[in-house]
């Protein structure tokens, strides 16, 4: 009898000639497809969106986040994001510290909800506000395996505030 009692041997049809490979080459084709469901899904979302594993490699990076930061996935750990992406405070002098960036934090497993920042760099000269919501990715069995960083352009809401408290 199987592990499930329906009297079907899973491991011994898996060994028959030609089956597993029948069975793996459907496994990797829905794996696939599951996966360009879901790059078609983030790339599809009007925010930016930012994955990266738990050492701080980033694993995805939308179009939209892209065109926000003005650059794209660098190669460098998160020590050297502030500097690259140029991320400050409401200031727009201050930059941020590698354990104050929201996706740093969510690394370290905190909730960041809301937090608006300034972004100016080389390709993004004068600068734009950011409003970021990051979260920690946790697995089942409730290790973390990295961090999810979601944001959108404010820059018009927070001049229109500005302006309003002149």
């Amino acid at each position: 009898l199987s592990e499930a009692g329906t009297g079907f041997n899973h491991r011994a049809y898996l060994f028959q000639p030609g089956k597993r490979r029948c069975v793996m080459e459907t496994l990797s084709a829905i794996l696939r497809d599951r996966n360009g469901t879901f790059e078609s899904v983030f790339n599809s979302i009007a925010e930016g969106v930012v994955v990266a594993d738990e050492s701080g490699h980033f694993r995805f990076f939308n179009p939209v986040a892209e065109e926000l930061l003005g650059l794209g996935p660098v190669c460098a750990g998160a020590d050297k994001w502030s500097e690259m992406y140029g991320c400050y405070h409401l200031d727009e002098h201050t930059p941020y510290l590698t354990d104050e960036l929201p996706l740093s934090r969510a690394l370290a497993g905190e909730h960041v909800t809301d937090e608006v920042m300034f972004i100016r760099n080389s390709r993004r000269p004068s600068g734009l506000y950011i409003n970021v919501t990051a979260r920690p990715i946790i697995s089942d069995d409730g290790s973390s395996q990295g961090g999810t960083a979601i944001f959108r352009d404010v820059t018009e809401q927070v001049k229109r505030h500005e302006q309003d408290c002149e």
